[in-house]
């Protein structure tokens, strides 16, 4: 069991390393809960391979009538959300793996599908079987938003956005963040349980924008395209 305060001191050195993988990401963050309020969301609004749960958390502070539901496979990650963030639900599951889906089958169905810095890692062929999935998962008039880091199609404009002035990042990173909490003795019992599960190894797709969109648009999606881009750093929006 992670105590509250434990939880909130580690998440808040997560967001912050964060902030080197996904650039802008609380101004992102404010433009999914932007569309979300657009669509007039209401009730399950899911997160896909939300780690603890920042955006989940912020999607609960902003939009009241939303029900976050979180879904990672990492249980050290959820144990630290369920630890921090009371207002959102948590469930584990592999994205990506036959039936996945099942595990959403207790609540109703979303109004919403988000997911920030987490679909760049299922390769092409799994990623259009994700966005599939969605699209049955969906009823009409639902949305899917998708928050990443794509590179440009374009590799010229790809160094210049990869440019940009704030992403020369200093402070702590992933492999230190872990690392660290490899040594904390506060969370040894819960670290326990994600050293018994097989998690997805590490990696990028490394698929444009433009990508994402063909495979949502084979999926089924109506209306798909980009409503706000910094650079690399983008958001996605496709209408069921």
């Amino acid at each position: 069991m992670i105590s509250t305060d434990v939880a909130r001191e580690l998440l808040a050195r997560w967001d912050a390393q964060q902030e080197r993988y996904a650039f802008q990401r609380e101004e992102r963050f404010d433009v999914i809960c932007g569309v979300l309020k657009a669509f007039d969301v209401s009730g399950p609004v899911v997160d896909l391979g939300c780690g603890p749960g920042s955006l989940a958390a912020r999607i609960a502070l902003h939009i009241p009538d939303a029900q976050p539901i979180g879904v990672d496979a990492d249980p050290f990650l959820l144990a630290l959300g369920k630890a921090a963030y009371p207002g959102v639900e948590f469930v584990q599951a592999m994205i990506g793996d036959a039936g996945w889906e099942r595990c959403l089958e207790p609540y109703s169905a979303p109004s919403a599908v988000v997911s920030s810095t987490a679909l760049h890692y299922p390769s092409t062929s799994v990623l259009g079987a994700i966005y599939r999935d969605l699209a049955r998962l969906l009823p009409t008039g639902a949305v899917l938003i998708n928050a990443d880091m794509f590179p440009l199609s374009c590799a010229i404009l790809d160094t210049a956005a990869s440019a940009l002035p704030g992403q020369d990042w200093i402070g702590e990173d992933w492999n230190s963040w872990w690392e660290s909490v490899q040594r904390d003795p506060r969370v040894a019992a819960a670290l326990s349980a994600r050293a018994r599960t097989a998690l997805p190894e590490g990696g990028d797709n490394g698929l444009s924008a433009e990508a994402h969109i063909t495979l949502m648009q084979i999926a089924g999606f109506r209306a798909v395209g980009e409503v706000w881009r910094h650079g690399r750093s983008a958001v996605i929006v496709a209408a069921r």
